[in-house]
């Protein structure tokens, strides 16, 4: 993986990870918009009641296209976006272990879209307990992304701080 980072580190790259993104984002905004409610995804935590009255509200045809929206987009989506800011953090840090942060953010989209998928396909039928771990995932997912954001913000205002201060010392 250092060597993926390393390797692809440049502003070409970061460039069309970026607009990949971007594209990924107008699509799933596309195709989840169409679904009545608030998608789980995007939502900062849920309980077991709130998810399944979400997916409830969604009704067959909106189970089904959250569905077809996870698996064709919303499996490949993490790994962009992880790898953009894999690449921001390593590019800002030059330090391998900090670009790794991202990932665990994939994994708790993987576990959450996961989650969610067997939640949509089994309903009506309940699983509290993978629910509860569903909302937890998310609550986490979007706490890393809070905490590398911030991570980019700093390390990005410490490069350009350093670089004023070299200009005019």
């Amino acid at each position: 993986m250092k060597k993926l980072i390393q390797h692809n580190a440049g502003n070409k790259n970061i460039l069309i990870l970026a607009i990949l993104v971007i594209l990924f984002n107008i699509a799933m905004g596309f195709a989840f918009g169409r679904i009545e409610g608030e998608i789980l995804d995007t939502r900062i935590y849920y309980t077991p009641d709130e998810a399944y009255k979400s997916i409830s509200g969604y009704g067959d045809e909106g189970r089904s296209l959250y569905v077809q929206t996870t698996l064709l987009l919303d499996y490949l989506y993490p790994w962009i976006y992880s790898l953009l800011l894999s690449i921001v953090l390593f590019r800002l840090s030059g330090k391998h272990r900090i670009s790794l942060l991202p990932f665990f953010i994939l994994v708790l989209d993987y576990a959450e879209n996961t989650a969610i998928l067997i939640m949509l396909t089994r309903y009506p039928a309940r699983f509290d307990l993978l629910a509860s771990t569903a909302g937890i995932a998310t609550f986490s997912k979007w706490l890393m992304v809070i905490i590398i954001f911030l991570m980019i913000l700093a390390l990005g205002g410490t490069r350009v701080f350093d670089t004023l201060r070299k200009r005019n010392p």
